[in-house]
């Protein structure tokens, strides 16, 4: 759950609506969020193969 939040407010703060980041992943969008949390791994270099899916530079 902690890891969806962040990612919901790595989306908000790059402007980017959740139907394009589904859409990016590959995922159908009422799932994007159950599929990043069934990853279930918090390590901040799979956060950031997530974030290079859909498309986008991520630096902390």
């Amino acid at each position: 759950m902690k890891q969806s939040r962040a990612f919901e407010t790595f989306l908000k703060k790059k402007g980017i609506r959740q139907s394009e980041a589904a859409r990016r992943l590959g995922v159908p969008h009422p799932t994007v969020w159950r599929w990043i949390e069934g990853r279930n791994d918090p390590s901040p270099l799979a956060r950031a193969g997530i974030k290079d899916r859909i498309g986008f530079a991520w630096k902390d």
